[in-house]
């Protein structure tokens, strides 16, 4: 049997081993020691970075269910990464009280942002806060009121949600915030919620705006308004302005809203009684924009000046009217304004419109007009009608024309014809 150590060489190990720990480290030892709390260290970072990871892929898949309106995802989603963002967890906080907000959780949205705002009092993500808040609370029923908000933005909110509750309140204040010193972009968000109250001091108010000078972009913007949503009253306060204004530009876009708004009877009027001749055919050019074709040829029929009869086949060409448009290019006798027609019956690639062309074509016996239908032919890319005019044509010139158009043609009958010619 194997006898243990003495007692005295077990001591003798002991302090020596107790000496060697009081000693100063070994070099080696130091840099082992070093290397090791670098390790450490490493390994930290690797698990922030691998928590971090986590909650950014938490945070785009909770911005994924809140685009597919997956509102219970979206409000997992955006816990997790709250928990995990540290610092910057103020963004998950917002979009976790508006997932809140959409299951119709008002007062569980309220406290999340209302943790958000004391958490993170300099957050870029504060201004979306209180507007949110603000909805909650005016859909709650609660009164907000407009002059407590601290900026135009949301004053404006809380008086888009006034307006639904008490117009006659909000008017008033939407009025001060148009002609007061808010920036340019709150002004027309403003004019906007201006725009949808239908009532006589809502129409006077724009009609203000629209008659101003001071901003032109406002007063456009009016204009428009008036047009699409102001009805019948405000058309008829932008005819009063059209009467009385003497800007140009002013009047193009009260004849552009009257196109908006589909009036076609008063692009009518304006276009029968407008002597100026860059009025009168934006109001042809809106008329058949809005879908006037009956209009237009109404008025054709009462003779204008040249310029706008050559507007009105532009615009009859451009609404497709081949009713209107087949009978002028057979039948007007100014040659341009028939030609104008041809045109448009060129840019129509119907074959009612290829038909009326071939049917029309005479020879040298009308050599303008003539050349005006093969040009509309070779828009319509219609190859096989223009070699059935060459092979009939005698006309040397019309010949030429007709070839030469043939030759730009990526054709089976163009080439097989233009070979023929080449094999005589």
């Amino acid at each position: 049997m194997k006898s243990s150590p003495p007692f005295a060489l077990l001591t003798a190990l002991a302090l020596s081993a107790a000496l060697a720990a009081q000693a100063p480290p070994h070099a080696d030892q130091a840099k082992a020691a070093a290397d090791q709390a670098k390790v450490v260290t490493d390994q930290a970072k690797v698990v922030t970075d691998q928590a971090k990871a986590i909650a950014e892929q938490k945070y785009q898949m909770g911005l994924n269910f809140i685009n597919d309106a997956q509102w219970n995802k979206a409000l997992d989603a955006m816990k997790v990464a709250q928990e995990r963002m540290g610092q910057q967890s103020d963004a998950a906080m917002y979009w976790q009280a508006y997932a809140e907000s959409k299951l119709g959780r008002a007062s569980e949205a309220l406290q999340a942002l209302d943790q958000m705002k004391r958490a993170y009092p300099d957050s870029g993500w504060q201004e979306d806060a209180e507007a949110l808040a603000l909805q909650l609370r005016q859909s709650a029923g609660q009164s907000v009121s407009p002059a407590s908000q601290p900026n135009d933005d949301l004053k404006l909110l809380a008086i888009n949600g006034l307006m639904q509750s008490n117009p006659a309140q909000a008017l008033p204040l939407l009025e001060k915030v148009v002609q007061g010193t808010a920036s340019p972009a709150v002004k027309r968000r403003a004019l906007f919620v201006l725009a949808q109250n239908h009532s006589p001091g809502a129409i006077n108010a724009l009609v203000q705006v629209a008659q101003s000078h001071t901003d032109p972009a406002l007063g456009e913007d009016a204009v428009r308004y008036l047009g699409m949503m102001g009805g019948d009253n405000g058309r008829a306060a932008l005819a009063k302005i059209y009467a009385v204004s003497s800007s140009l530009p002013t009047k193009e876009d009260i004849l552009r809203s009257y196109m908006i708004g589909g009036d076609r009877a008063r692009l009518l009027a304006a276009a029968q009684s407008e002597t100026n001749s860059r009025l009168q055919q934006e109001a042809i050019r809106n008329l058949a924009l809005s879908g006037g074709k009956a209009e237009l040829w109404q008025l054709y029929q009462t003779h204008p000046p040249k310029p706008a009869k050559r507007e009105i086949i532009r615009s009859l060409g451009l609404a497709g009217d081949l009713d209107h448009l087949i009978p002028l290019a057979q039948s007007e006798k100014d040659p341009e304004l028939r030609a104008d027609a041809i045109r448009g019956l060129g840019l129509n690639g119907s074959p009612k419109a290829q038909d009326a062309l071939v049917g029309m074509y005479t020879g040298a016996s009308d050599r303008s007009g003539s050349e005006a239908i093969i040009q509309a032919l070779f828009l319509h890319n219609s190859a096989t009608a223009l070699v059935g005019l060459a092979r009939k044509e005698t006309d040397p010139q019309l010949k030429r024309s007709l070839v030469s158009r043939l030759s730009m043609m990526h054709s089976k009958a163009a080439t097989q014809y233009l070979m023929e010619i080449l094999n005589q």
